[in-house]
């Protein structure tokens, strides 16, 4: 089983979508599964997500142009300091 996450940017004033990506989960069992007594199925299915690949699509909003009031990420290399 692998999950997928979608993840969605928003500025924090205004609840503005910046931007929205998806990750994959790791291809392993699920980390945590939650089952509903009076259920056939989980609840609850949590899977463990790739944070390097959020980190890094992350990045550029949070050291680049993006932190400086522009909704564009900075180039590699390209942020002002």
């Amino acid at each position: 089983m692998q999950a997928r996450a979608t993840y969605l940017l928003l500025e924090a004033k205004t609840s503005e979508l910046i931007t929205s990506f998806e990750v994959d989960g790791a291809a392993t069992c699920p980390a945590v599964l939650s089952y509903d007594p009076d259920g056939p199925r989980p609840t609850q299915v949590r899977a463990a997500m790739d944070e390097a690949k959020i980190i890094r699509t992350l990045r550029p909003y949070v050291e680049g142009e993006a932190r400086r009031g522009s909704t564009t990420p900075a180039e590699s290399g390209s942020a002002k300091q």
